[in-house]
């Protein structure tokens, strides 16, 4: 599978939509969507740039994994972009550079959870997941031991002891990802049994070895489950599926009528006739 790209979005004043942007080109427009796993962008050289010319261009941005059916809980926080600031900020001043979920609305506000930690919730439940089989849980623990005896021959960087094997969480519907401001590949998906964050969606830190049902990243080791198929493309079309009025094109204006020929006896001039 390759590695799912996340999108980008930025305010379009002049559409009053957001635009959705992978891989540097923009590939629609939507009047809201949300995200999770999101780093906040701007570039304050360009904020300057845009004070001092008055001209306007993208320099500040969301970046992150699109989510659907995620309403926006009761708890989150607005936060905005502002050219006279550097930054991201909330409503109380302090700046904000990530977050775990972001909502774009229609009316243009943008809110978020944070700290990046926070849980991700639905209508301001928390969100839970399912309860693992007898006989997944029996699988993870096959798939831990196979784990311990192919770490016991990695000869270089940090090899986990028996604790770190033993409290190992259990990562399934997971993706590859590439870790924010970085090159390296890292995992997100739904997380059961995590030491410290429980069962949630996570995001992990940078991989530093891989095998084909664990992952060594560099603050703990994860048991994997299964991987996702579906690309970034077709979640893409989800998203964007079903948008009507402004957010598509307009149609073609109906042909004119044909103009029907003059009679023959008509002459060809304009002029009106003499008069006796």
């Amino acid at each position: 599978m390759t590695p799912a790209a996340p999108v980008e979005i930025y305010r379009n004043l002049t559409r009053r939509a957001w635009s959705v942007r992978v891989g540097g080109r923009v590939v629609g427009h939507v009047p809201a969507i949300a995200l999770v796993g999101v780093t906040l962008r701007a570039s304050d050289a360009a904020r300057l740039r845009c004070l001092r010319t008055g001209a306007r261009d993208v320099h500040a941005w969301a970046r992150g994994l699109a989510i659907e059916g995620v309403p926006r809980p009761a708890g989150a926080r607005r936060f905005r972009y502002r050219l006279d600031r550097p930054g991201f900020r909330l409503a109380d001043g302090a700046v904000i550079a990530a977050a775990a979920a972001a909502w774009f609305e229609p009316d243009g506000t943008a809110w978020c959870l944070s700290p990046p930690d926070a849980p991700l919730s639905t209508g301001g439940i928390p969100m839970r997941l399912r309860e693992l089989t007898p006989e997944e849980r029996a699988t993870v623990e096959e798939t831990r031991a196979r784990a311990r005896e192919t770490l016991a021959r990695i000869q270089e960087g940090w090899v986990p002891g028996e604790a770190a094997l033993a409290e190992a969480p259990f990562l399934d519907d997971y993706e590859e990802r590439i870790y924010p401001g970085t090159a390296l590949t890292c995992l997100a998906g739904l997380c059961y049994g995590h030491p410290r964050l429980g069962d949630r969606w996570v995001c992990t830190s940078p991989i530093l070895h891989r095998g084909p049902t664990w992952a060594l990243t560099e603050n703990r080791l994860y048991i994997l489950g299964r991987q996702r198929t579906d690309t970034p493309e077709e979640r893409l079309l989800k998203i964007l599926s079903g948008r009507r009025g402004a957010y598509r094109p307009f149609p073609s204006p109906p042909a004119p009528p044909a103009t029907p020929p003059r009679p023959a006896d008509e002459g060809d001039d304009d002029l009106p006739p003499i008069e006796p």
